[in-house]
């Protein structure tokens, strides 16, 4: 579902910008500035500290509106440039992992959070695999925006990565970075020990290697003796004498515990095994850069240049309910929704925190139906979703609603969910156009059908199918992704 208006806003704003219409700055580019990329100062200085900087600079202000940029393609800027312009929309296509980790870079240099958010999902959605994960945290690992989604695949695929003749070649900053992760794809610490010790093994200096990258942040004190053994080489005598003494279960009988070694790491826990199911996938509706954090919004209130505000008020007497509705292709286990939390202003007004005030039951009714009008007529199967610390988990500026829903090919799925009482809720709309740039190409086949708004109320008919369920043109949104299992699902 598109909105008309903004795409015409949208495509008059670039027609604005290629014409040179009303903007203030120009950006060349080339040995003789053959190339200008025009752009308004406002919209520049509105999304980025960097050119806010720039332009308020008393150096700068000499250049008449002219600038040089030295270390960045045109294309790329370009991209900046509509982006800013845009309110954070892209229309241009980022087509390879090569211009999306670019894009990512200067989304850093030029500190425009929202673009850097939009690399991440891109990067871990559609470019970021195996293949060439830590080739991109190798040279990326101090780019948050980037090393973000890469640690992210490594966590989900751990295995796959440390089999993966690449792995020998990472970076040792990269390896370190890795080695902090809380959860991993393994079914213990000896397995990632043997991964480290090959690493180690195809360097010149195997023992200092070892050291530098792993000791610290290997978790020793779990491995078993066979695999502590392995290790024994490349510590030095009062390390093992500290081992010794802090697993002494001598000492533990009489409840004193020596302190171990700073070099090693402390934690006698094992890393939490990533549980995975095959063929699970997310297919995302928002840009989590769209969803602004409720401190951000409630700090623009009182600024009138802000208006119309990123948010509405949500009257359950007035609006209708939310619906996801969607039909696969093929056969697909729903294994849970990712819902918007509603902007607990008060808690942040009052500095309690929108944890604090945020009640575990913030729907006044959730429902899941399949229906197929087609084959089967006026089947329909329904359930009321419960509310629960185990069926809905929050995490920052959304929840987590688990399902275990299964959808025969051709079937419609829906989502229905009604907030309790008057709330504050963000503007968020659904565009194709966005569904297509932020999933990969896969998820997207498994669809024939994905629409995201708001219907009628909730209805109890049997005989009531999805398939006549319409949604409204103008409306707002409050799903943020689903994942789904596409194979394997039983």
């Amino acid at each position: 579902m598109a909105d008309g208006n903004l795409v015409t806003v949208a495509s008059k704003k670039l027609r604005a910008l290629q014409e040179m219409l009303l903007t203030d700055v120009v950006f060349l580019f080339g040995e003789n500035d053959e190339l200008r990329i025009p752009a308004f100062k406002f919209e520049l200085m509105v999304c980025s500290e960097y050119f806010a900087n720039l332009f308020n600079s008393p150096v700068t202000l000499k250049y008449d509106g002219k600038f040089r940029l030295e270390n960045i393609e045109p294309h790329i800027f370009a991209m900046v440039v509509e982006f800013t312009h845009l309110s954070g929309q892209l229309v241009s296509n980022v087509d390879s992992l090569e211009t999306c980790l670019k894009l990512a870079c200067a989304a850093e240099e030029f500190m425009i959070d929202d673009l850097a958010a939009l690399c991440s999902v891109l990067l871990e959605a559609k470019f970021l695999s195996v293949d060439n994960v830590w080739a991109v945290l190798s040279e990326h690992c101090l780019d948050q925006g980037i090393a973000s989604p890469c640690l992210q695949l490594l966590r989900s695929e751990t295995r796959e990565c440390l089999r993966h003749r690449s792995f020998l070649d990472a970076s040792e900053e990269a390896i370190k970075l890795f080695l902090t992760l809380e959860q991993m794809d393994i079914s213990s610490e000896s397995e990632l020990l043997e991964a480290c010790l090959q690493y180690a093994s195809s360097k010149d200096s195997s023992r200092d290697v070892f050291r530098r990258c792993f000791l610290r942040d290997l978790r020793i004190l779990v491995l078993d003796t066979a695999h502590l053994a392995k290790v024994a080489h490349f510590l030095t005598p009062e390390e093992k004498i500290s081992i010794v003494n802090h697993t002494s279960p001598l000492l533990k009988m009489i409840g004193e515990t020596l302190q171990l070694s700073p070099s090693l790491c402390p934690i006698s826990e094992g890393r939490t095994e990533v549980i995975k199911i095959v063929g699970e996938k997310t297919l995302n509706l928002i840009r989590t850069s769209q969803i602004l954090d409720p401190k951000e919004i409630y700090l623009e209130m009182g600024d009138a240049s802000c208006l119309p505000f990123d948010f509405f008020v949500y009257d359950s007497d007035v609006h209708d309910a939310f619906t996801l509705i969607l039909q696969p292709k093929i056969s697909i286990k729903i294994l849970g929704i990712e819902i918007v939390n509603e902007l607990d202003f008060e808690g942040v007004a009052f500095g309690c925190g929108e944890s604090f005030t945020r009640k575990a039951q913030q729907f006044e009714k959730m429902e899941v139906s399949v229906s197929n009008s087609f084959q089967f007529k006026g089947l329909r199967v329904h359930q009321e979703v419960k509310q629960d610390a185990t069926s809905a988990t929050k995490c920052g500026n959304c929840t987590f609603v688990k399902l275990s829903t299964l959808v025969p090919a051709g079937a419609i799925f829906a989502f229905k969910a009604k907030f309790k009482g008057s709330t504050f809720l963000r503007k968020l709309r659904f565009y194709d156009e966005t569904l297509n740039r932020i999933n990969e190409e896969a998820t997207l086949k498994a669809f024939s059908r994905v629409t995201n708004g708001a219907s009628s109320m909730f209805h109890d008919d049997e005989t009531y199918t999805c398939e006549n369920r319409k949604l409204a043109e103008e409306t707002y949104c409050i799903f943020k992704s689903i994942r789904f299992a596409d194979k394997d699902y039983e």
